[in-house]
């Protein structure tokens, strides 16, 4: 996958490199593509998020609520060992595009994410099936830094639900600290899910 630094200087440098033609391999048509992505949070069911093994003091919420997710001071923090499993509904059918996540900068980031699977339309997953059940897409991240990370799109499709497993962090340490979680994608449709269920 694409990973997008959003250290300015380096959005910088890329913009300069378009402009002198070397763009390497992206195409006009994956910048317009690309330009189309909005955030998906207003999109999320939040009150029926779920978060496995977080520490009761650094909830999911720090790392994905607006405002929150914005200070790096507040994290949901990982609590019985070093994995975090969250469960991610949303209020409408979306198609998603990339995802940006953040670590803590404590002790030069060694409690940051590193692997996280990705599953799509897998409700109430646990660690078990984790174990049992193939990732959708599978990331490996090398620093604390907020990076973004494109996803293998066709395979993101018509997704009512995300789960993110963080298996372990860049300084294997007894804990995992998640700073910031963002996903970005487009909706497939108006249908609310919320409304689905409460006439099923």
């Amino acid at each position: 996958p694409l990973v997008w630094s959003t250290n300015p200087r380096a959005v910088l440098f890329a913009m300069a490199s378009c402009s002198r033609g070397s763009c390497g391999t992206m195409s006009s048509s994956a910048l317009t593509f690309s330009s189309k992505q909005a955030d998906l949070l207003d999109q999320i069911a939040l009150r029926e998020v779920e978060c496995l093994n977080e520490a009761p003091a650094h909830p999911w919420a720090n790392a994905l609520k607006k405002g929150y997710r914005d200070d790096a001071q507040l994290v949901c923090e990982s609590d019985a060992d070093e994995q975090l499993l969250l469960n991610i509904p949303f209020s409408q059918v979306v198609k998603l595009h990339s995802i940006a996540v953040a670590g803590s900068p404590d002790d030069s980031g060694a409690f940051a994410p590193k692997t996280i699977h990705l599953y799509v339309n897998r409700p109430s997953m646990g660690f078990s099936d984790c174990e049992s059940t193939k990732p959708t897409q599978t990331i490996e991240l090398a620093s604390a830094d907020e990076t973004t990370v494109d996803l293998a799109y066709v395979k993101f499709q018509n997704v009512h639900t995300l789960s993110v497993f963080i298996a372990d962090n860049q300084g294997d340490e007894e804990v995992t600290k998640l700073s910031k979680l963002s996903i970005f994608g487009t909706l497939v449709q108006t249908t609310n899910m919320s409304e689905l269920k409460k006439v099923g």
